[in-house]
This record gives structure tokens, sequence and C-alpha cells, in this order.
């Protein structure tokens, strides 16, 4: 199908949207909000260089808007790079296909247009356009169009998600709406049970839209306005109602110029849930190593997406006790979960508040701060809540050295880098040697680990019965007369929780602030020194898709993973390298990630990013991973 014959498609939707062909790439066409302010520009009252205005195509025309902003001269490379950025190409003039560019200036100063700018269109045959826009009209959408029948569209590329890591993709919105109303696109991709993603072009970042040209996912457990929430459970999304908001941290990434794309899918009902015991929706496929290793959860999508899609910038995932991290070392991600901050938890769904955070998934750790800075609505990126003493770098024998001896040469090498990069030591310690000979005064004599023993459950299983699934549970009997489906790890979780008193309730959040106020005295505040803290994820093991999982054990509160959540520090998961291993699936040598999990002082987010970025620069590390089966070497 040519670009000319247009069908309609995602008949579900409520405005005439239209799928296509053009050469071997898929598009998808959606009237532009902004038709009245757009469509004069495809008028004669344009200057128009190389055609004349009788000239310009009147059926199905491409053409891609650019700002030009204050300042800005014309030249053949300015284009080059505005067209590298929009078409994800290094060279432009090869992946180029539209009929004409429109340059919308917004200066009362003169445009200037260099000769070799001239030249570089007329190689690629197409037209210019200049505008200077009125006022009150607001700032012109960077971007591809099609005109067609004197309508604007707003074309977006088509993508095939190919690792089943979507649960929805969105109809793509105008960047000029700060709160959009999201709605789905119901468009399948050239293979059998798979999405289509609407992707918009990149447009060149601005100061004004530092994130702008950027895409993004969110998980399905954070509200998009205009959109049920499933937590990829059937029961939970036939008693959802469409959200009346957008979550906050995703209105605060689309106001600094981001796109969101779609949700993605995550363990049922944010619980643990291997693929084996995916029962209502497929779990996503880990691109790492062999294609068919587990993608860890609760995460699993925002990890893997983002893992898999060039196309694709960052995602927004939660985590509560690893939900983030376990899948950001097995899908091989950059993945900052932030300082504890109750605003950052409006429009997620609740798990264990005083635990929740949002988890952020890059392939690239200088995505981290800008992200994060629109967040905390920051200018200055080096802002901390803790003063900038020396750091010393804490070693925790309680959770290292690990079994694996590849994994441990791997976190060994990066921590001395990491010790090098800040000229400072790496100092053993063993927190629960450090209990028994400076106790806290309520620790009532008992060891560290008998101390947290029942908190988790007592806590974290408590509420989740109570306070996050009671609503759910009750609306769906109501409506149904019968129980709702969960997985058997999401009931068992229900029956422990459901056992719990309130007054062990009471007693387990009195162990968390008393082992999280001596954590940070004896441990993380070193004498004039404060720490960073080198932290295991999971042992990096073979773990194919296709296996069920062992018996589920009842957790404590000296699990690794929960001491950043007790804490509420921030934490980032480094790649740092890739196991070799022999697949049963491919018949070859294939390579899974190796990460390590960095843990601050609670508002040491940006001090704590800018000591790794700087490591990474200093030890020549990768800063940025590959897509696909491969970290840092060559894709297959």
């Amino acid at each position: 199908m040519s670009c000319n014959e247009l069908e309609p498609c995602d008949p579900g939707s409520s405005q005439q949207n239209f799928c296509f062909d053009h050469g071997t790439d898929r598009f998808v066409a959606v009237p532009s909000k902004k038709v009245r302010k757009i469509r004069s520009l495809i008028a004669c009252k344009l200057m128009i260089l190389q055609l004349q205005p009788a000239d310009v195509p009147s059926s199905a025309t491409f053409f891609v808007a650019l700002a030009v902003h204050e300042g800005i001269i014309i030249s053949r490379a300015w284009l080059e790079s505005s067209l590298q950025i929009m078409f994800d190409s290094e060279d432009p003039l090869k992946s180029l296909f539209v009929d004409g560019i429109l340059l919308t200036h917004f200066s009362a100063t003169q445009v200037y247009i260099q000769d070799d700018a001239k030249v570089f269109l007329q190689q690629m045959k197409v037209w210019l356009a200049f505008r200077v826009p009125e006022e009150s009209e607001g700032d012109t959408v960077q971007g591809l169009y099609l005109s067609r029948h004197d309508t604007i569209y707003h074309a977006s590329r088509l993508h095939d998600d190919t690792t089943a890591s979507f649960l929805t993709a969105l109809v793509p919105n105008d960047q000029a709406d700060p709160d959009p109303l999201f709605q789905p696109l119901s468009t399948l991709g050239s293979p059998y049970q798979i999405l289509a993603v609407a992707v918009p072009a990149r447009a060149p970042k601005t100061a004004r839209l530092p994130l702008q040209g950027l895409r993004f996912a969110v998980k399905d457990a954070i509200s998009l306005r205009g959109l049920k929430t499933s937590l990829c459970n059937a029961a939970y999304l036939s008693v959802s109602s469409p959200s009346d908001q957008t979550a906050r941290i995703v209105l605060k990434t689309i106001a600094a110029g981001a796109q969101v794309v779609g949700s993605t899918k995550l363990s049922s009902m944010i619980g643990r849930e291997e693929p084996t015991e995916a029962t209502d929706y497929l779990s996503p496929f880990n691109p790492r190593g062999d294609g068919y290793q587990s993608p860890a959860g609760s995460s699993s999508g925002s990890a893997a997406a983002v893992a898999a899609y060039p196309w694709l910038d960052f995602s927004i995932g939660t985590d509560t006790t690893g939900s983030g991290r376990r899948p950001a070392l097995v899908n091989g991600v950059f993945q900052v979960r932030p300082t504890y901050d109750v605003e950052f938890l409006d429009g997620i769904t609740p798990v264990y508040k005083p635990w929740d955070a949002p988890a952020l998934f890059t392939r690239d750790i200088n995505l981290l701060k800008p992200i994060l800075a629109t967040w905390y609505q920051l200018k200055d990126m080096s802002f901390t809540h803790v003063p900038n003493k020396p750091l010393v770098i804490i070693y925790p024998l309680d959770y290292l050295p690990m079994k694996n001896a590849y994994q441990m040469h791997c976190i060994d090498a990066f921590l001395a880098d990491l010790a090098d990069s800040l000229n400072t030591v790496i100092r053993r310690v063993s927190i629960a040697s450090t209990w028994k000979a400076n106790p806290p005064q309520h620790a009532g004599g008992v060891s560290v680990q008998d101390y947290l023993d029942d908190v988790f459950v007592n806590a974290n299983f408590h509420d989740y019965y109570y306070h996050s699934t009671d609503e759910f549970r009750k609306k769906y009997e109501e409506q149904y007369d019968k129980q709702p489906y969960v997985i058997p790890f999401v009931t068992w979780k229900w029956e422990l929780g459901k056992a719990v008193t309130q007054e062990e309730r009471e007693e387990a959040l009195h162990r968390l602030d008393v082992y999280k106020k001596w954590f940070l005295d004896s441990i993380m505040h070193q004498g004039t020194q404060e720490s960073f803290l080198v932290m295991p994820i999971s042992e990096v093991v073979v773990n194919y898709r296709d296996v069920h999982p062992p018996p589920v054990h009842q957790p404590t509160g000296f699990d690794p993973l929960i001491l950043s959540p007790i804490l509420g520090a921030p934490d980032v998961v480094v790649p740092i390298g890739e196991f070799e291993y022999e697949s049963r699936v491919s018949g070859r040598k294939e390579y899974l990630p190796v990460a390590v999990d960095i843990v601050g002082l609670p508002g040491s987010d940006f001090r704590l990013i800018d000591t790794i970025e700087s490591c990474l620069k200093r030890s020549n590390r990768p800063a940025a991973v590959n897509t696909g089966s491969r970290l840092f070497g060559s894709p297959r």
C-alpha cells in the first residue's frame, strides 16, 4: 500500500485514525488537535523554495515541522542534525521520505538560510516553507505530519511489540496538551498476537523542554487519564473504571517534553509471577541471552521493553521490595529508585505505602538525572538533602560475596574502580556483628535477624491484604457473586496477611522504625564521612521461562532487597558485566547481565548518580547498554 492509500484503523477509537504503509514502514495517522492552526501552513500563504506553491503536492503529502528559535541559522549542519534526531538515523539523506519541511519561526528577527542548506534540500528533492505564526497561536508542535484532503494528521511510525512487553499501546497525543486524555490504540502488529506501538518522530530538545524527543512507557499500575488499570489480572480489570487523572510524575514527565507511548505489563497483582505462573496475560520476553530467560517482576514489561527497543528511551515502573531492581538486573538496564517521597506515589496503585516508590529504567545512565530533576522540579541537578561530606563505600559481609564467582569478580572490579574514582576506601562491615556489639535500646538482646524475622509479613502482608486489595475483592464479589481469581502466590500473601493482628502490625512498624534509625546512625554515618552501600540484587543464574519456580518462602525484614525501602533511601542499579552460559534453547554460548545495586543516604539521589557517572567515565566503562541479546558485546 502506498502512502496515498489510507485505510481506517482502530475502529474502537472516538476519532478517525488511519493506518498505512510507506515503503517497508507502517504508520498511523491521527487528526491533529491543532488542525485549524496548521491547515493554513499548506495553503499558498507560504514562501516556498524549490517548488512553486501550485506545484506542492496536495494529496497524502508528508512534511516535517521544525521550530526555528532565535539565534538559529539554517545551515546544512542544522538541518542534518534536526532530521537525524527526528528520524533516529545517522544518514537523513537515506532515511528521509518526506515531501517538504516546514520551519516555524517565532522571533521578530530575520531568518537566514545558508547556501549549503539549499543544496542539501535540492539533493533531497523536497520543498521548504517558512511561517511566522501569530503570538496567540503558541508553539507549533514539531514532528511528522500528513496532509490529506485539507486535513492535517500527526503521523507516527508503528513498531511491533515483539517481546510482548506492552499491555496497551496509545493513540498519539499532541505534545502541546499538558494533561492528555489517553485512548488505547487497538492495532495489531505484523506477527500474530502482537500489538503495534505508535511512536512519534523525535523533536530536538529545547531549554524549555529538556525531555523533548524522548519516548517512554509506564507500568500498568500507574494511572493514565482515560485508561483502566488491570494489574495484569482479568478480574481486577473487569471492575476497573477509566482513571480520571494521570499520575503526578507522569504529568511532570510529559510537561518536560517526553511522550508516553503505552502501558507495560507486570506480574499479576504486583506480586511475584514467573512466566509459567502467568494465567491471564502472557509474561513479557526478556530480550537478553537466548530470549527465553525470565524477565523477573513485578516491573517486568517496563524493564524488558527498554532492553529490547531502541525507539523507547525509558520507562517508569514501581519498586516496593525489589519489583524494579530484579527486572533491571535480569534485563540488563540502569534503574533508579528515588528517595521516598509521598508525592511520587500520587496515581500509583499502592502495595505497601511506606516502601512504595517509582522505578525509572533507562539504557543510558545520563538520562537518570534530567528525568529525576523534572520529578523534583529542580533546575539545579546538584541538589541534595545531605551534606557533601567525604564518602566511604560499605561492603556488607551479611550479603556479600555471592556464590557466582564471575558475578563477584564483576562486582569487586567495579567497586575497585568506584573507590579509585572517589579516592576512598571500601569498608567491610558485618551488620549482625555491629548490632550485637552496639544494639539499639529496644532490641531486647536478640540478634538483628530475629528482631526483623516477622516484620515483613506483619507489616507488608497485613497492609497488602487489608488496605490495598480489600476494595477490589468487595467490588468484584458484589458484581459477580463470587471470589476473584488471583494466582496462587497472591492467595498465599493474602492468607498470611489476613492472620496478622493489629498488635502484631504495630509492633512490626515499631521495629522497622528502630532498625531504620539504628542502621543510618551505626552503618551509613561513618564519623565525619557519609557512605554508599553496595548491595547484591540476586544471584546471576540461568532461569528459563519454561521452568516452574521453586516454592515460595516467608521473607524476613533482613532480606537485602528490603533494606533501601526500609531506609527510604535512593539506589541505582548499574549493569557491569555479562556472564557466559551454554543455552539449551539456542544451542550456543549466550550472555546474562551482571549488575550491582548502590544505595545512598536519603536525599542523596543526584550525588549518587553523579558519583556513578564519574566512576564509569574515569574507568572507561560503558555509560549505556545495547538493546537485544547483549549488553556490551555485538548483538546476534
